[in-house]
């Protein structure tokens, strides 16, 4: 609920410091409002958050 209210605004909501390396960097990245900044989809799909290969790692 939190991003819906940041949206428009000039800040990132937070993020939970409990999520993973790859997951805070995922969520950083999506989150740059600067569109010449943020990565393509094409780019997302391939962040390393996303390229978990092994499914004891997504818990």
């Amino acid at each position: 609920m939190q991003a819906i209210f940041q949206i428009g605004s000039d800040t990132a909501p937070n993020i939970p410091t409990s999520l993973s390396k790859d997951a805070k960097d995922f969520l950083k990245c999506t989150f740059k409002l600067n569109h010449e900044e943020r990565p393509s989809a094409d780019e997302l799909l391939n962040h390393a958050f996303l390229q978990v290969s092994d499914e004891e790692e997504l818990y």
